[in-house]
């Protein structure tokens, strides 16, 4: 997990291909040291797809060329 701000989200979607997604997901309510910041992490783990499937506090998946996906990409397919 990485905290981030939105600036810091943008650039580093600049480097977040197709196979490569992040899930960025809303500061955990009760955390005030992270106020203004958002939890980025790499969309295709097994724990970011549960966070995902839930849906608590996520923003969204995006990749480049910055669009949502409903579903990460996984990086191979089987």
């Amino acid at each position: 997990m990485s905290w981030m701000t939105s600036k810091e989200i943008i650039k580093r979607l600049e480097s977040a291909g197709e196979t490569s997604p992040l899930a960025v997901f809303r500061k955990n309510p009760a955390g005030r040291q992270y106020e203004g910041l958002y939890d980025v992490v790499f969309a295709n783990t097994v724990v970011a797809r549960q966070r995902i499937a839930k849906g608590l506090n996520l923003v969204g998946v995006y990749s480049r060329p910055y669009q949502f996906s409903e579903e990460p990409t996984p990086t191979e397919r089987a």
